[in-house]
């Protein structure tokens, strides 16, 4: 199976505690469409602009769970280890005082409705995963990104020395470009997630055609405090 996933990075910038951060991003004119950025620095309890807090969205999700966790069969395209099976994973996640942020975004010059402009509450969160075939053991430092209906995405680059007993080696044509942890979370408790590994595909046909940005997910975990694992 492949994933195609579109990935827009949102660059750090720094604010003192209370009101409207002064630094904010613009396109020069002549550039085109463009987001203008507005960093807002809240308390961790404090209500957002979306009518909730971080402390709120987040209060079911700041726990320990026993999650499922599943290796998947990379089909013809790579070769895997550990095999393809379901496991379980200690999964926590916590919020260690970091400042968090409303994150308010405008579109600017021409409009441009394929370009994501949408404002989010930024919540940095500790990620700590235990599976328990002991291929990933550790803890991510995560910025959760929460939008207007509650829902949270995050996400962070794996090396090779996060994994133990882990190889994905792809084939033929394909080169692997990148390996990343992420994760999707919601107001009710439940979050889940995957690794992702990336690759571009040179064209079988001898030519230096590239097909870039497809992703496939080779692990996947769910946490939901409803179902019994």
């Amino acid at each position: 199976m492949r994933w195609f996933v579109l990935a827009i990075a949102v660059s750090e910038m720094s604010a003192g505690c209370g009101g409207v951060s002064e630094e904010s991003r613009r396109t020069p004119p002549g550039e085109g469409p463009a987001c203008e950025v507005t960093r807002q620095p809240l308390a961790f309890d404090e209500e957002s602009p979306f009518g909730f807090s971080a402390q709120s969205n987040l209060e079911q999700l700041l726990t320990t769970q026993s999650c499922l966790w599943g290796w998947n069969d990379p089909g013809v395209e790579a070769t895997q280890e550990p095999p393809p099976g379901n496991t379980h994973a200690a999964m926590e996640l916590r919020y260690d005082g970091a400042q968090v942020y409303f994150v308010e975004q405008h579109r600017v010059a021409d409009p441009d409705y394929s370009l994501d402009c949408e404002s989010y509450l930024e919540v940095p969160l500790a990620l700590r995963i235990q599976t328990d075939d002991h291929v990933l053991a550790r803890d991510f430092d995560l910025r959760l990104e929460v939008d207007f209906q509650g829902l949270g995405t995050a996400s962070t680059d794996l090396k090779n020395e996060d994994l133990q007993g882990y190889h994905y080696t792809w084939n033929e044509s394909w080169k692997h470009t990148n390996r990343s942890l992420e994760m999707s979370t919601n107001s009710s408790g439940r979050h889940e997630g995957a690794i992702l590994e990336e690759a571009d595909d040179n064209a079988h046909d001898g030519s230096d055609e590239v097909f870039d940005g497809s992703r496939y997910r080779s692990a996947g975990w769910t946490c939901d405090p409803a179902l019994p694992f």
